[in-house]
Order: C-alpha cells, then sequence, then structure tokens
C-alpha cells in the first residue's frame, strides 16, 4: 500500500528529460525505463496521456473551445438526438453516461482521456506517423511531443482541500450516477454543471474517475478520465501539480524509431481500435 503523498505547493513538475544519458538503447526502452524508475522512486500508481504537442495544456476540449452555454447545448442536443441513433443510450437522467457516451464518440466534453497504459499513451504521443503528425495543428515549437504521468489519487486530495474536505483519505469515484447524486462537493455538481446553466460548481477544480467501461475499446485502451471544471482547471497549472504530474518530453527526431518500435509490439491503430472499421484500414 503507497503511503499518502506530503504534499509541498512549491514542487515544481519536473520534466524527465531521459534522452540525454540514452547511450546506444533504442529510445522506446529508455523510456519506459524512465517512466518506470520515477513511478518506483515516488512509490505511486500512475495513469498516463500522450500528447503530440508537449507543451499543450491538460485540459478537455470543450474548455478550450467553447464557454459553458455552448457545452449546455452541445450536450444536450446530443442527448434529444441520439436515442434515434443508438439503441443503447444511457436513461436521459444518466448524466454520467451521458458524458462517457460522448466522450467515446468525439463530442467535446468535459472529460479528459488517460490510460493506465504507459505504452497506449507513447502511441498517442507518437503513434500514425506521419498523417497524425500533419493533422496536429498546434504543434509546439519546442520540438517535443510528451507522455504525461498523472497521480490521480493525489489530485484528488488537492481538490479535496480546495473544497474543505478531508484530505488523508484518498478516494478515486467511478464515473456513474449514483457516484454524482452520493457526492455533492465535487463530483456531483463537476457532472451536473455540463447539463445545466444554474448548478453552481466552483471554477478551477479537477477530479480524477474511473469510467464505466460501455465498449471494446475503452477496456483495450484501459481508459481513464479526469473531470474538469471549466478552462481555468489546466492540470499543470493547479495547486500542488509537482505533487501529482510528470512530464516526460520526447524528442521530435526519436518518434519515428519510437513509432516503428510500437508497431513491432502490436501496439496499432487496429489493436487500440477493436472496431470494422480500423481493422478494414489496416489491410
Amino acid at each position: 500500500m503507497f503511503e499518502p503523498v506530503k504534499l509541498d505547493e512549491a514542487r515544481k513538475v519536473i520534466a524527465v528529460e531521459w534522452w540525454k544519458d540514452i547511450g546506444n538503447r533504442r529510445p522506446l526502452p529508455a523510456l519506459l525505463e524512465a517512466i518506470i524508475r520515477e513511478a518506483d522512486d515516488r512509490r505511486r500508481a500512475y495513469w498516463f496521456r500522450g500528447q503530440c504537442c508537449a507543451s499543450h495544456p491538460l485540459i478537455p476540449k470543450v474548455h478550450r473551445k467553447y464557454d459553458r452555454r455552448v457545452e449546455t447545448n452541445l450536450v444536450n442536443l446530443f442527448r434529444s438526438q441520439a436515442p434515434a441513433r443508438c439503441g443503447k443510450c444511457p436513461a436521459f437522467e444518466d448524466h454520467a453516461g451521458w458524458l462517457t457516451l460522448m466522450q467515446h464518440h468525439g463530442l467535446p466534453t468535459r472529460l479528459l482521456d488517460w490510460t493506465n497504459s504507459p505504452l497506449t499513451a507513447v502511441y498517442f504521443a507518437v503513434g500514425n506517423r506521419p498523417p497524425h503528425l500533419n493533422q496536429c495543428a498546434n504543434r509546439s515549437a519546442d520540438g517535443f511531443s510528451a507522455v504525461w504521468a498523472l497521480d490521480g489519487f493525489t489530485l484528488n486530495r488537492t481538490v479535496s482541500l480546495a473544497v474543505g474536505l478531508d484530505d488523508t483519505i484518498e478516494l478515486m469515484p467511478i464515473l456513474s450516477q449514483e457516484a454524482v447524486d452520493l457526492e455533492p462537493h465535487v463530483l456531483g455538481p463537476l457532472v451536473e454543471a455540463a447539463f445545466f446553466p444554474n448548478v453552481a460548481a466552483a471554477s478551477g477544480l479537477a477530479e480524477a474517475v474511473f469510467p464505466i467501461q460501455t465498449h471494446p475499446r475503452m477496456m483495450v485502451q484501459a481508459s481513464r478520465f479526469t473531470l474538469h471544471s471549466d478552462r481555468t482547471a489546466a492540470l499543470e497549472g493547479m495547486r500542488f501539480a509537482g505533487d501529482f504530474l510528470i512530464k516526460f518530453p520526447i524528442p521530435r527526431d526519436m518518434e519515428e524509431e519510437i513509432a516503428w518500435e510500437l508497431g513491432r509490439l502490436n501496439i496499432s491503430e487496429e489493436a487500440l481500435f477493436p472496431d470494422l472499421d480500423h481493422l478494414a484500414a489496416s489491410f
């Protein structure tokens, strides 16, 4: 059992420069070794997120592009029209279930995708080259993609501190309507504010949650989520961010070799997206 992290507001988010002492090793094993070493040294269980732009903020798409009024319109339009197109929609009042479904089908939501697998995260950072690289319109000028590591339990402790709750209990809620209805301090307002503009939700908050795996893709990708209140809730800018985040930049000139190594391990589009469309596209 891991010991709770001693929170330190002065601790900065570190960027691990793992490639500087790589020697003759291949880049993918060297990167994975650095990730495992940091997790072991800190005695933490991390989630991972790959981003093709190292300087891209850790905030969901809906908060990057829209205000809360547009967000509410999007989710309610989707909720009103999806049942005619999908035979297995959540119950109308299951707002947590609807957020998961919307995220799965690409609607901008207040959920940010993470994975329990560092290999999957590396794929989303460097995979699908060159088309994926060309589609990343916001590529940073610093010459790096990145894998982020998140300690979700410690993130949730910092949120508990922010809203005046007991921060000694490490909780990881499931993104379910049952949990939303029972938790009026953080999870409940974070979810309900997406659907109802009159719900009061504190700004600058985010919470790590386990999703209910409703699709094989979520199982294969070992999906995890963070749930964000608004555009001020970028994880790297939050209080105590250095206690729950680590950044692993990936130099651009190593991406092609890492992508090739992932392919040799069958970390590929058809493996991570187990549906007929991606299977056909792989041939």
